[in-house]
């Protein structure tokens, strides 16, 4: 085992290092002096507490010990043939130090030096090199040890002191908010649940930030444990590194605060399934039915829209997410709060025997859950048809049977029944909610992997669903 560092010294020694700091001696010159490299002398001070900011420094006139004349020229004369290595071996200094001073008088260092140190080192740590390397950490980091930092640990986050200000530092960092996140948040606000959040233009909330770490949700409940929820990309915490972070995250909660709170995760692709997210959180929070906005249809005002803000709607609450080809599209406010969306888009391949000019295709209806109400759609639809250019005379509409619709909101629209489209193919996970194909292969592509990739790393399986109805408008 090491030896720590404080035992490497004796009690005057270490009276004798803190008097040398304080004079304005360099780590470097202390551990000449001792015959210790830099680093111990540094390890030595940070456990004695015992610091010199920049300002201090300044005041004590402290240079490095190779910012001389002699130094530099040395320098200059060994820049091209010699590594840096070398360099520094020759100056008793560091690579660093020399890199400093190269800064400081702008000595041109060669161009490829730092490929080829990067170059060095992944020839040097080789297979038996990180297998000697890993014996030596499992040999250091003993059981004991572990369960004796552990335990310092657990009681250092009792103090609340130590608790306020980690939380403090905590809070101040600037975080960015993920799309997914804002999904989250959006939803929350729709079911008028109270939550606590992070923000990407000021503070987060405190209560976002629970020991050392950041939570992107955090949600009360009576009488059950405070649900915390963290929204995670499929690309980015898949990453070795990042998921012994998560792990390390989730292990903190459930081993120090196990009765107070309850931590939940939802991935990116979750958030593209059908009314998945708003189920979940319904059954976390206990909500067994939304409630609905009573209001007059002489209360909504129908105006044109843009794809961003259509998106805003349709990808919550749309099973196709987004509004895809966009066209005309049209918005639904009540009290200037978006409550449905209409898009119709130019005609694709499989309406080829229509005129592409004159015709449209209703690819996009949402409603908003809490403004449902009866005849609304239908009164929704026949409104925005009236608004479209005189020169669209033909809407085509369809009707997909796997999610049961029957094509009762186009017959009360006059839509005529024109014909059956054969079935299309679905992705389904495990617990069977569904993902569209399109919305699968979108996301997949954005992660450059191939849509059968995907499926198969996220436990999707491909289903083909029922027959297609088209329903077609003549105006």
């Amino acid at each position: 085992m090491p030896i720590p560092v404080k035992d490497q010294f004796t009690n005057d020694q270490i009276q004798d290092i803190k008097t040398f700091f304080n004079q304005g001696k360099t780590r470097a010159e202390i551990g000449v002096i001792y015959n210790k490299p830099p680093r111990t002398i540094g390890k030595l001070l940070n456990i004695l507490g015992i610091k010199r900011s920049h300002s201090e420094a300044a005041k004590l006139k402290i240079f490095s010990p190779i910012d001389n004349m002699e130094s530099i020229t040395i320098i200059k004369s060994m820049r091209n043939t010699h590594k840096l290595e070398d360099i520094a071996t020759s100056l008793n200094s560091s690579i660093s130090a020399v890199q400093r001073i190269c800064k400081k008088y702008a000595i041109d260092l060669p161009t490829d030096y730092q490929e080829q140190q990067a170059k060095r080192l992944r020839d040097a740590w080789t297979n038996s090199m990180k297998e000697v390397a890993s014996v030596k950490s499992k040999q250091r980091c003993t059981e004991d040890i572990r369960n004796k930092l552990s335990k310092a640990s657990k009681l250092r986050w009792k103090e609340d002191k130590y608790r306020e200000v980690q939380a403090e530092h905590r809070s101040k960092q600037a975080f960015n908010i993920s799309s997914i996140q804002q999904y989250l948040y959006d939803i929350l606000d729709d079911i008028g649940v109270k939550y606590y959040r992070e923000y990407k233009d000021k503070q987060n909330d405190p209560e976002t930030v629970i020991g050392p770490y950041n939570f992107d949700c955090v949600i009360p409940r009576n009488n059950k444990p405070t649900l915390l929820i963290e929204c995670q990309g499929d690309y980015w915490h898949t990453i070795d590194k990042t998921i012994r972070k998560d792990n390390q995250k989730s292990s903190y909660i459930s081993n120090n605060f196990a009765n107070e709170y309850e931590l939940k995760t939802l991935w990116e692709h979750e958030f593209k399934c059908h009314d998945k997210i708003m189920e979940l959180l319904k059954y976390w929070l206990g909500i067994t039915k939304l409630e609905v906005i009573e209001y007059e249809l002489n209360q909504v005002i129908i105006k044109k829209i843009d794809v961003k803000e259509a998106n805003t709607l349709l990808d919550k609450y749309h099973y196709l997410s987004g509004c895809g080809r966009g066209g005309i599209i049209y918005g639904a406010y009540l009290d200037d709060r978006l409550i449905a969306v209409c898009c119709f888009s130019s005609l694709i391949r499989q309406n080829l025997p229509y005129d592409h000019i004159t015709s449209r295709e209703l690819s996009r209806f949402c409603i908003h859950p809490k403004y449902q109400m009866k005849n609304f759609g239908s009164w929704f639809i026949a409104r925005c048809i009236k608004l479209l250019p005189a020169s669209i005379s033909l809407i085509i509409s369809y009707c997909d049977t796997t999610f049961n619709h029957d094509g009762a909101l186009y017959k009360a629209c006059n839509f005529s029944f024109d014909g059956m489209v054969r079935p299309d193919y679905w992705y389904v996970n495990q617990t069977r909610w569904i993902m569209h194909k399109k919305t699968l292969y979108k996301h997949a592509k954005k992660m450059s992997m191939t849509e059968v990739e995907f499926a198969d790393k996220n436990g999707y399986k491909r289903v083909y669903g029922s027959e297609k109805l088209r329903f077609i408008y003549r105006r």
